[in-house]
């Protein structure tokens, strides 16, 4: 499992609320294979929002970009703004994810899928109305 980016001595941007940075819930497989299952390599889960809240979202990074996935609508988002960790937790802190730029991935068939990761067990064909209008709103 790769390690959380390294962040700058100047980050002072506060977890935001119903986000989570807790270990125990950032460790888990399911969120790198979901990832997987979009062709990303060397993810790093950094948040999760809270199950006990109905929410069942990620922010993960890979190769030095930033991702947002939803498990429940079946969709993974590249961050294209901001484009830095404290970036993106400030415009969470001050506009929600509705403040984030982002562009749609699509999932990658079984064969294609990276060796790196488990991949492979999420039917899903990507993002439906989540995405669309993520989309629509970027547009």
């Amino acid at each position: 499992m790769s390690t959380k980016p390294q962040t700058s001595s100047k980050e002072t941007e506060s977890i935001p609320e119903g986000w989570r940075d807790d270990p125990f819930h950032v460790q888990g497989a399911e969120y790198q294979e979901f990832a997987y299952a979009y062709g990303l390599t060397n993810v790093s889960v950094l948040l999760t929002q809270g199950l006990d809240i109905g929410e069942h979202g990620f922010i993960c990074s890979s190769n030095g970009r930033y991702y947002l996935g939803d498990e429940m609508a079946y969709c993974m988002l590249e961050i294209t703004k901001p484009t830095t960790y404290s970036g993106i937790l400030h415009v969470l802190n001050t506009k929600g994810q509705n403040g984030l730029r982002m562009k749609s991935l699509q999932m990658v068939p079984y064969a294609e899928q990276p060796e790196s990761g488990p991949g492979g067990i999420w039917p899903g064909t990507g993002c439906y109305k989540t995405c669309a209008k993520l989309r629509a709103a970027n547009s």
